[in-house]
């Protein structure tokens, strides 16, 4: 029997969804930095799971690819 899965492991992390909307746009990091206006290096951290994102950051790159909370 499978033993289900607990809300956490269903939930994507922050740098996994970063790297999504990014290539799915086909932008290299420095692109997507640019249009969602935080520092390339950020973007990389994140991605990488290198560092926690701040709220600022967050909204930012929301803001910047147009998605809600929901997304």
């Amino acid at each position: 029997m499978t033993k289900p899965s607990s809300p956490h492991e269903q939930r994507m992390h922050f740098g996994t969804w970063v790297q999504a909307m990014r290539e799915e746009r086909a932008m290299d990091v420095r692109a997507f930095a640019q249009v969602v206006k935080v520092d390339a290096s950020t973007i990389s951290r994140l991605e990488r799971e290198r560092t926690q994102v701040t709220l600022w950051t967050a909204v930012r790159i929301c803001e910047g690819v147009k998605a809600t909370p929901v997304d």
